[in-house]
């Protein structure tokens, strides 16, 4: 047997080992397995990512990432701290949550024209 074989096969169960062991979270083991498989060669980087269906997989777990490193500094408790401050009431609380989310999305559609939200929607508004 090569020795890509035997070093996937020890990768796979020193990640079942500690998997079992409950020690590290599942993310950090399964990506731990992958990093050491990438780094020996064993795999290329295209095959490392051939498992995530689109860039748009990635880009949420570049993101998880991001939002760990915000919490783990503080980032998001002085966010919500700025946001919230000291609110009066729980529906004064879910609107100052709600705003920053709500108006943004709603200004585009308000708008867009009715070719612009719909694919070959050119002469919608024309008569026929």
């Amino acid at each position: 047997m090569p020795w890509e074989a035997w070093l996937t096969l020890t990768v796979v169960a020193l990640c079942v080992g500690l998997l079992a062991s409950n020690r590290y979270p599942p993310d950090v083991v399964m990506l731990g397995g992958l990093t050491l498989l990438l780094l020996a060669g064993v795999i290329t980087p295209a095959d490392a990512l051939s498992g995530l269906s689109n860039e748009g997989m990635v880009t949420v777990a570049v993101l998880y990432v991001v939002v760990f490193g915000l919490q783990e500094t503080g980032g998001t408790a002085r966010v919500s701290q700025a946001l919230l401050r000291r609110p009066r009431s729980l529906a004064r609380a879910q609107l100052r949550l709600m705003a920053p989310v709500f108006v943004p999305k709603r200004v585009p559609e308000q708008h867009a024209s009715g070719g612009d939200v719909h694919p070959g929607g050119a002469g919608l508004g024309q008569a026929a």
